[in-house]
C-alpha cells in the first residue's frame, strides 16, 4: 500500500467487517502496541516509511480496533524487505 497510492489498513476487523477487537494481542497499552508496529515498519520495510503511517486506535461497539493509513510514497526503484535489497526492474521486483 505504501509504495503505491496509500491505503487503509484496519487491525481487529474480521474479513467479513466486524469487529473483533485488539486484546486478544496483549498489549499493555496503545503506546506499547504503537512502537511494536512502528518497530516492524521500520525492520520489515524500511525505515523512510515510519513517516508514511499515521496509526488511530478506535472504540467499536466493546472492541478497539486500529486504523494504519498509508500514505502515498514517493516511488522508488529500490526497496528491502526483511533486510534484502530489491529491485525494480519493469513490473516486477527482484532480489538482489
Amino acid at each position: 500500500m505504501i509504495n503505491s497510492g496509500g491505503g487503509t489498513l484496519l487491525l481487529g476487523v474480521s474479513d467479513e467487517g466486524s469487529p473483533v477487537g485488539i486484546e486478544h494481542d496483549n498489549y499493555k497499552n496503545q503506546d506499547t502496541y504503537t512502537r511494536a508496529l512502528l518497530t516492524q515498519i521500520r525492520q520489515r520495510i524500511g525505515f523512510e516509511f515510519v513517516d508514511s503511517v499515521e496509526i488511530t486506535f478506535s472504540p467499536i461497539g466493546h472492541r478497539e480496533v486500529i486504523t494504519i493509513k498509508c500514505l502515498p510514497a514517493v516511488p522508488l526503484k529500490y526497496a528491502f524487505l526483511d533486510n534484502e535489497l530489491y529491485v525494480r526492474q519493469r513490473a516486477s521486483s527482484v532480489l538482489l
